[in-house]
């Protein structure tokens, strides 16, 4: 199952989004450090971290009006060469000495082109991959994000003057321009991808079939609640749960490392395809995610907490795993690039406010106040979302 990830697909799936995730990665909690260091406040850094949810938000409208109306192919070689150019201004910036606000502001920018890539990308497997295949590149996707973070969180540790950073957004740079004219060759063969319907779409559209569809809808609120609840409260507890006993950043990055090796060797075994198609209870792993996030912020063993932390990291992506991975079996052909955007611009509306706010309770309140809120809050929509309202959705 692994030797997906050298077919074409496997690569317009994999290899861009690593490079995202990565340099943005990087950029971000280096700034977010620096930010938490001087102020000794967690909001200035949280803050940097959400406003690359804000951007997509605030074009929404904009974004999918436009890129529901090109070709898939071209919206994933307009978006690296997008990242390309942030990538040029952020090594002016910092040539420049630019004030960290307005680097912060600059690096959200890829938000944009990250959450129409990740959208597209959907689309693409739908259309270029047979149906057992599905999940398999949905999880391989994921690995990508999981080993940027990773990687962008250990290049930290090795690389963090000006002229270093440079010297590595060079390389970024180049890459970008490189995959985006590596796409047309990838995908020229499936006439599907020059298709885009005559009608402009628009987000109430997309919004209305999901709400039409129980299985969509469903698993449209566990992804959502993954990103407003789960990602959320990563947004800080990644910098003050290792921080607040003097340890090392770089450890959630390894933890990112052993995520990724679980899931390779899963997707090897064939262990993973079997989760994926089972009939998962998805309430249980969130309210496993939740115990574990509010284990990790409170107790005082740092090996103890980085352990706990990593079981909550892992069983709230493998929610999102799963979730995405159903929406994407669910929702037809036309829909899925619209679907996705749509929790991704609703996640991250989330992931901005939600951050923020569990930002101030840490600063004011402490940990334990604002690890105890989240994961009461996690369990109880899980329960809800399973249990309670959508239940009346269930088709007859």
């Amino acid at each position: 199952m692994l030797s997906i990830l050298f077919t074409r697909v496997g690569f317009v799936v994999f290899a861009p989004m690593l490079l995202s995730i990565s340099c943005t990665n990087f950029i971000t909690v280096l700034l977010a450090v620096k930010e938490y260091t001087e102020s000794d406040r967690i909001l200035g850094a949280t803050a940097i971290f959400a406003l690359h949810y804000l951007m997509p938000v605030d074009a929404s409208p904009f974004v999918i009006r436009v890129i529901g109306k090109l070709k898939p192919v071209r919206i994933l070689v307009l978006g690296e060469l997008f990242n390309a150019f942030v990538v040029f201004g952020l090594i002016i910036g910092i040539m420049q000495d630019w004030n960290i606000w307005i680097l912060a502001f600059w690096i959200s920018l890829f938000g944009l082109s990250e959450t129409a890539a990740r959208s597209v990308r959907l689309e693409v497997i739908k259309i270029m991959a047979p149906e057992e295949k599905w999940q398999a590149l949905n999880a391989l996707a994921q690995v990508a994000v999981y080993l940027g973070m990773a990687v962008g969180g250990i290049v930290i540790a090795f690389y963090s003057d000006d002229s270093q950073i440079t010297y590595l957004l060079n390389w970024a740079l180049a890459a970008f321009i490189v995959i985006s004219s590596i796409y047309p060759v990838s995908l020229r063969s499936h006439s599907q991808m020059d298709v885009r319907s005559q009608t402009t779409p628009r987000i109430r559209d997309f919004a209305t079939y999901t709400l039409r569809n129980p299985e969509v809808l469903r698993n449209f609120c566990f992804v959502v609640l993954s990103m407003a609840i789960f990602q959320s409260y990563m947004q800080f507890g990644r910098i003050i749960v290792p921080l607040r006993d003097g340890g090392s950043l770089s450890v959630a990055a390894y933890q990112y490392c052993i995520l990724v090796a679980f899931i390779l060797s899963s997707l090897t075994s064939g262990w993973f395809g079997r989760l994926m198609s089972a009939d998962i209870d998805l309430p249980v792993f969130s309210t496993v995610s939740a115990l574990f996030l509010w284990v990790a912020s409170n107790i005082d063993s740092p090996i103890a907490s980085a352990a706990a932390f990593f079981s909550y990291i892992f069983f709230f992506e493998l929610v999102f795993i799963i979730a995405v991975g159903r929406v994407l079996k669910a929702a037809s052909k036309e829909n899925v690039f619209g679907v996705s955007y749509l929790y991704q611009v609703i996640g991250g509306a989330f992931i901005f406010l939600f951050s923020l706010i569990g930002a101030v309770l840490t600063d004011y309140a402490g940990i334990t106040a604002s690890s105890t809120a989240f994961a009461l809050i996690a369990i109880s929509l899980s329960v809800l979302i399973r249990y309670g309202v959508l239940e009346s959705r269930q088709p007859a």
